[in-house]
């Protein structure tokens, strides 16, 4: 049977063509009473407006547990699409933004990618805030140009059937990686893709604003070390598993300002990449 959740929406990654659900989002966040949830699949840009949400946004919704035989991850719950109804948006526009994300969220992070692995071979456990000690590297590699033909044609299709739905998705020709340290002391480093889809479309973005795509990556590029700059903001990542598999990938960065950061540059980036 369905359940109420409250949400708090920390993790919303790139769509994905799906034949069965038009587009797939892999939204994350933690319920009210403290724990991790998975919300897929989800059509984001197919949801009525009202039921549009921002991250570091509480929502309300009904939702399946996803059934052990289809996916035994304990966060993962089937969103009931037409229940979703937007609550408080906890924004960095406010003198306690960053403190008020910070109260629901850092009580819940864990030291340790290797903390988190070891939890989902016990339990399958498969989500998580890891608290990141230094990050060495940021890669953007090269990936598919384009989708495969059979979803640029259902998306087309999709589009000639109803002129209300949203143009057809572009597809990022590039992967964002992060290269970490997380705070284990037998770390041996992490090199994981980024699937948030504030990233993904600021690349979009650039492409359209500066000259090149190189411009684009490179912007890119830079926005990646600005948002976990070491010397102002206390990095954080989201983390999760793709099914069916036990790999873990980025799907958002949590890095809020250090305490000797001026007050006036809380106003300004709400770390989403957006």
């Amino acid at each position: 049977m369905p359940e109420q959740l409250d949400v708090f929406v920390t993790v919303k990654t790139y769509p994905h063509p799906s034949n069965t659900y038009l587009e797939t989002v892999c939204t994350g966040g933690l319920t009210s009473d403290g724990n991790w949830v998975r919300l897929y699949p989800l059509p984001y840009r197919y949801l009525a407006d009202e039921s549009k949400f921002r991250l570091y946004q509480w929502i309300r919704l009904q939702a399946k547990k996803t059934h052990p035989n289809d996916d035994r991850r304990p966060e993962s719950h089937r969103p009931i699409w037409d229940t979703i109804q937007t609550l408080e948006h906890v924004g960095v526009d406010s003198k306690t933004g960053w403190q008020d994300r910070c109260d629901i969220l850092l009580p819940h992070v864990s030291d340790s990618l290797e903390e988190l692995t070891a939890k989902y071979h016990s339990s399958y456990t498969s989500s998580g805030l890891i608290r990141v000690d230094r990050v060495v590297d940021v890669a953007v590699e090269p990936d598919d140009t384009d989708w495969s033909q059979q979803q640029r044609a259902h998306m087309l299709q999709m589009t000639l059937l109803d002129d209300t739905k949203p143009f057809p998705l572009k597809r990022v020709p590039w992967k964002f990686r992060y290269r970490y340290f997380c705070s284990d002391t037998s770390c041996q480093g992490h090199f994981q893709s980024v699937r948030d889809w504030g990233l993904h479309q600021l690349y979009l973005k650039e492409c359209q604003r500066l000259d090149g795509e190189k411009a684009a990556v490179d912007s890119v590029k830079r926005k990646m070390w600005q948002t976990i700059d070491p010397d102002r903001r206390m990095p954080c990542f989201f983390v999760g598993t793709v099914y069916p598999y036990d790999k873990f990938i980025i799907g958002g960065v949590f890095a809020p300002p250090l305490p000797n950061v001026r007050k006036s540059s809380h106003r300004q980036e709400a770390l989403d990449f957006s």
